[in-house]
């Protein structure tokens, strides 16, 4: 059996200093999990969920918490996945520096994104969100693994690069 920690930055009563508070301790709780033998931590993305959810840049998180471990992995998902949340070239390339600086350590997790409240922040068109992940999905493959990228979907075209 395999255990992990899930990182969402919960704040039910938001102020800077909680905020600043709950990512200190959420690197904090990282390392005691590595500690204590757990397999993996993730981290998710969420935006404009003031009440729950302050991780909307778990990619900073994670390289922080890469430098402070050595052998636990990282979890770097859910990663909203529709084209107005990230761009799938750059969602590649973050997850490849963040396995990079982690000693090969990454395990990515991909998603549509939650909430209304999250989609209308970025103006992601939820009819869309399912077709946006597989084409994503498809593009971080192309860029991990082929010399160059090129790409021509039905949602997006990448020249080569």
């Amino acid at each position: 059996m395999k255990f992990s920690v899930i990182f969402e930055a919960q704040l039910t009563d938001p102020t800077v200093e909680r905020e600043h508070q709950v990512i200190r301790d959420s690197v904090e709780q990282a390392v005691l999990a590595e500690e204590m033998g757990f397999d993996r931590i993730w981290a998710v993305e969420h935006h404009s969920l003031k009440w729950y959810a302050h991780m909307s840049a778990p990619e900073i998180f994670l390289t922080w918490v890469a430098a402070k471990t050595s052998t636990i992995r990282i979890g770097h998902g859910v990663v909203c996945m529709p084209f107005k949340f990230n761009h799938p070239v750059r969602v590649a390339e973050r997850a490849a520096m963040l396995d990079l600086l982690s000693g090969g350590r990454v395990d990515l997790g991909a998603g549509r994104g939650g909430t209304l409240q999250e989609t209308s922040l970025c103006g992601v068109d939820r009819d869309r969100t399912t077709q946006e992940v597989e084409e994503a999905l498809r593009i971080i493959g192309k860029a991990w693994q082929e010399e160059e990228l090129e790409h021509h979907g039905e949602l997006l075209d990448i020249d080569p690069h």
